[in-house]
């Protein structure tokens, strides 16, 4: 599904109506209507819950939607209903305003904020649930009063929270700080927009849901939409064909060079997590240091001490497929080295952890560039030393500066957060909203290191291998702390298998 700014969802609306011809007041219909029953079988098992419903309505069409939705739930015999119109009524003979006149004329309670402020503050302390169709995707700016004002009250008020489109207040231009709509529920109208899934701001919207509007579907597949939100359902899409003739020699052989002393578990993981990717040989190279406790612990993987047992450049070149380099791995003047010859080597290459460091210095020397052969998995703070931008402004929206890494280095880029981007060096993006607190612990990227370069070794492409063994490991993960609870990285491994089905 094609993930979008709210500038191109407005241009779709746009021109639905004027190339497709669909007025605007059926695509208001379409999205209220669509919403309501999206919201009932995913949140409410089909039951409504109990208590007052007031919709906190702007003057365009997201207040229109929020008022379809407001008449299709009194049409179900929900009779404690208030509309409270925030800007005032909308504009004479538009869609909204003839939504408010169908709405008052079936009897249900309207509220105009600037005229009774009473009211309007006894009607949300009394709900038990409140839509927020104020501003939408529309939104640009800073949130100013006084409706600044009643979103914090709002915010303050314990009950039920649902966003029609973008919750008011987040747009493209968010900073962490401003002032938005808190919601437990966000119904995203058409396709999903990029600033939902902004690290910073992806708490405030809760569980996402896609809402169908009758949009035409050759604007919302439009190719020159460059993003792609990916989900499970894709995996098998990612993954070719394994022949039942093959055998390991000719499915990969995966070369990983991590693990330092005390930072053994690290090529552990990602060695185990490669074995279960499918590729056919996992060839772990460590130091001396470490090379015993890895040794004692891969019963599938072949250990190799690089410091008396370095293979020639040659040699890597013609017995391996793809290279892992990073975790654990240490940031002394020999694996500075050893990452350089292998940085030249080029081989499809995944750089994960203490190689994001050295990255980083290598870049001060020398201008590299990967031709699209290189996946970089960075978190945010390795993103910032890698780039020179603050962790937080990461946070608050990592495109721009992913894009012109990715761009820059002609390398893949998975920035690993709660939400996951994959910036292609062309400009193309997909986006994974995991949203997986349990994934949140020590060697989970290690293990998601070690898969995407796995799938990598097996003949994936960079952008294959690394979309994919996102969505495996995100989808290991639900699948681990569904079966046990919390977890650490190692109870990982034995569900990639399954994951990969």
């Amino acid at each position: 599904m094609k993930i979008v700014s709210g500038k191109i969802m407005s241009q779709i609306d746009q021109k639905s109506q004027e190339n497709f011809g669909i007025p605007s007041i059926l695509l208001m219909e379409s999205a209220g209507t669509s919403a309501l029953r999206i919201l009932l079988k995913e949140a409410w098992n089909n039951v409504l819950p109990h208590g007052r419903f007031v919709f906190l309505c702007g003057k365009g069409n997201n207040g229109g939607d929020a008022m379809v939705m407001a008449r299709e739930i009194l049409s179900m015999g929900k009779m404690d209903l208030a509309i409270i119109l925030v800007a005032g009524a909308p504009k004479n003979d538009s869609p909204a305003m003839t939504n408010l006149e169908i709405c008052k004329k079936l009897g249900i309670q309207t509220i105009d904020m600037s005229n009774d402020q009473v009211k309007t503050e006894a009607g949300l302390e009394s709900a038990s649930v409140i839509f927020d169709g104020i501003f939408g995707t529309g939104f640009s700016g800073e949130m100013q009063k006084p409706i600044a004002s009643i979103i914090e009250k709002t915010n303050r008020i314990s009950c039920i929270k649902i966003a029609i489109d973008n919750p008011s207040g987040l747009g493209e231009s968010y900073r962490s700080g401003d002032i938005i709509f808190q919601a437990e529920y966000t119904l995203a109208m058409g396709l999903p927009k990029d600033c939902m899934y902004f690290p910073s701001a992806r708490p405030m919207c809760g569980k996402i849901m896609i809402i169908p509007v009758c949009f035409p579907k050759t604007l919302l597949e439009n190719p020159a939409q460059a993003g792609i939100l990916i989900t499970h359902e894709d995996i098998q899409n990612y993954l070719k064909p394994v022949a039942l003739h093959s055998y390991k020699k000719n499915r990969g052989h995966i070369s990983i060079f991590a693990g330092t002393a005390g930072l053994a578990g690290a090529a552990i993981l990602a060695s185990r997590a490669a074995s279960r990717s499918r590729t056919g040989l996992v060839t772990v190279y460590t130091d001396s240091s470490a090379y015993a406790s890895i040794a004692s612990q891969s019963s599938s993987v072949m250990v190799r001490d690089y410091t008396t047992a370095m293979p020639a450049d040659a040699d890597i070149k013609s017995t391996h497929t793809a290279i892992l380099v990073g975790p654990g791995f240490g940031l002394l003047s020999q694996q500075e080295a050893i990452f350089y010859r292998l940085v030249k080597s080029g081989l499809p290459i995944v750089i994960d952890a203490d190689a994001i460091t050295l990255l980083t210095r290598l870049l001060t020397k020398e201008k590299l560039r990967f031709s699209s052969n290189a996946i970089i998995t960075p978190h945010p703070g390795e993103l910032s030393r890698l780039t020179g931008l603050d962790t937080s402004k990461i946070l608050e929206n990592p495109m721009p500066v992913l894009k012109k890494t990715a761009a820059d280095l002609e390398a893949f880029i998975v920035l690993k957060t709660h939400v996951t981007f994959i910036v292609s060096p062309d400009g193309s993006y997909y986006v994974y909203d995991g949203m997986n607190p349990a994934m949140g612990t020590g060697g989970s990227g290690d293990v998601l290191a070690g898969l995407i370069a796995g799938l990598l070794a097996s003949g994936l492409s960079p952008l294959d291998a690394a979309c994919c063994g996102v969505l495996v490991h995100g989808k290991a993960g639900l699948q681990a702390f569904k079966s046990a609870g919390w977890f650490v990285a190692e109870d990982l491994i034995p569900f990639i298998s399954n994951a990969l089905k």
